[in-house]
């Protein structure tokens, strides 16, 4: 059988020699030594290849978003091959954990990290992905869970157990081994071979973050301790700091009731509290007669159809604790509430528990349990992010009418509990339920024309935001708007613009876009 020969182009040589008998011989030689050697009648073919960059990866499309075709590695690197586990991540660090055991991380110490990461979406700063790469989120990790769109298999590929996703437009492919992944407490690796398990960039709460996790039949998006070691196979980052800012806006209640009913009353209508500085949800009991308290809130969210480029990451629900009423509380430990999304118009004036505007009941999420006793309720604010429930595919669903609230598995039977938040008529409105929207905005562009510096690529960050300032320095010498007159000519201009964006609670962002002209 003749034989191919594979080498390293820039490191290997190639030299051929006449035997007595006229036959050929090839010699791989490698400092000026042979290290292989092989009569040329035995050779079939010699294939060169590159090596392989451990910061290039070509990569692929799958259902319209580009993978990287292997997993991170050391921070900074890819791994060698798609079937290699590279390293394993803690959510929101950039310290690898090796994938087999004896256990080092990427700065050579052997102590697990059993601190708790921070933050609510993975930082820059912190991601370990290669330059153009970044961790995926989780409308990402949902495009390869797609049924109509993307197949996905169980493998084998080059002795490495995983599954293969396979785009059903394209034929295109995207193998992830099953590594396993390293015990959140102490490290321990777990289930390599069996299973395997991909970071997000979300967080699910405090303590949780997203994944894409497959074990069996098994394949779906999960949530697990943030300090779990799990391994991060990125994006493309076609969203860079180059292209876009990060800005959020806060927008306080426009509506906010609670409405609700008594079980076996005719009358349904009598719950319905319109201007009431309280706001709750409930299963209790009144005179006796146990009653159901649902609430809706509104935000006006209308300036994002004026957007053209804009998409939205993230949106958070803030709920603050009535600070005199009621507070939290449950005979139970599931006290647990749902928020759905309201697709058709309401106004509080209108409202009974007859008359309750519609609601998509296809979604939802489900809080955790909110702490708190009958006898030692609680105060804590809440915070929840409603992306699931509010955005597809990083827009404003068409139908938002604002969100409700109620109860988890709503009967009159699973008293007692409660949660109760202040509303927008109670003391300053500081207190006023608010939704924080995090955009994700074309980035401004500074140009040059006529001896005139002017801001453009600013359309849609000027209709999301009514205040933004703009201060230049433009060889040394400062001004503000958005366009700078000069009155003398110079052949060489260093220009920083620094952006001031102030939201709508008085939250002040600071971008800075700097050039040469």
């Amino acid at each position: 059988m003749k034989k191919v020969f594979l080498a390293l182009f820039v490191v290997m040589g190639i030299a051929f020699a006449a035997t007595a008998q006229n036959s050929k011989t090839i010699y791989i030689m490698k400092k000026g030594e042979v290290v292989y050697q092989s009569a040329v009648s035995e050779i079939d073919s010699i294939v060169f290849h590159a090596p392989v960059s451990s910061t290039v990866d070509e990569g692929v499309v799958i259902n319209g978003v580009k993978w990287a075709t292997r997993n991170i590695d050391k921070p900074g690197t890819f791994a060698a091959n798609p079937e290699d586990a590279g390293m394993f991540y803690q959510w929101n660090r950039k310290i690898g954990w090796s994938a087999t055991n004896p256990m080092i991380n990427s700065d050579g110490g052997t102590t697990w990290d059993n601190s708790m990461p921070t933050g609510t979406t993975w930082k820059k700063a912190n991601d370990p992905s290669p330059a153009g790469w970044r961790v995926p989120t989780l409308d990402e990790i949902k495009t390869l869970l797609a049924p109509n769109k993307v197949s996905k298999e169980w493998t084998t590929q080059n002795g490495i157990y995983g599954l293969k996703f396979t785009d059903k437009a394209t034929d295109n492919s995207l193998f992830f081994p099953a590594t396993g992944f390293r015990f959140a407490h102490d490290g321990n690796l777990i289930s390599a071979g069996e299973s395997g398990h991909v970071w997000s960039s979300e967080e699910e709460d405090m303590t949780f973050a997203y994944y894409l996790g497959f074990h069996g039949n098994d394949i779906a998006r999960y949530y697990t301790n943030r300090m779990t070691g799990l391994t991060i196979r990125p994006v493309a980052d076609t969203c860079s700091k180059d292209s876009v800012i990060i800005c959020t806006q806060a927008y306080r209640s426009t509506d906010d009731l609670a409405v609700g009913c008594h079980k076996g009353f005719d009358d349904e209508n009598n719950l319905s509290n319109p201007g009431s500085p309280v706001l709750q949800s409930l299963i209790w009991t009144v005179g006796g007669n146990p009653c159901i308290l649902r609430f809706y809130l509104n935000f006006d969210l209308s300036n994002y159809n004026k957007t053209k480029k804009t998409q939205i990451q993230n949106t958070f629900l803030h709920l603050y604790a009535h600070p005199t009423y009621e507070g939290h509380a449950s005979s139970t430990s599931t006290n647990r509430y749902e928020f759905f999304r309201v697709v058709s118009e309401w106004e509080e004036t209108l409202f009974t528990w007859n008359n309750q505007p519609k609601v998509d009941e296809t979604i939802s999420f489900v809080t955790d349990h909110i702490p708190g006793t009958t006898n030692n309720p609680s105060r804590d604010n809440c915070v929840f992010k409603l992306n699931d429930v509010l955005l597809e595919n990083g827009k404003l669903k068409a139908d938002y009418n604002g969100v409700s609230c109620r109860p988890y598995q709503e009967d009159f039977d699973s008293y007692y509990r409660r949660i109760t938040f202040a509303t927008r008529e109670f003391g300053n409105g500081e207190l006023a339920p608010t939704m924080k929207v995090q955009y994700a905005i074309p980035r401004p562009i500074i140009k040059f024309t006529n001896n005139v510096f002017s801001v453009i690529n600013n359309e849609d960050l000027k209709a999301l935001f009514e205040n933004v300032q703009y201060v230049w320095t433009v060889n040394g010498k400062k001004s503000t708007g958005e366009s700078v007159h000069l009155k003398n000519t110079e052949t060489d201009y260093l220009v920083d613009l620094q952006i001031i964006v102030t939201n709508n609670i008085g939250e002040v962002s600071f971008y800075n876009i700097s050039g040469t002209f």
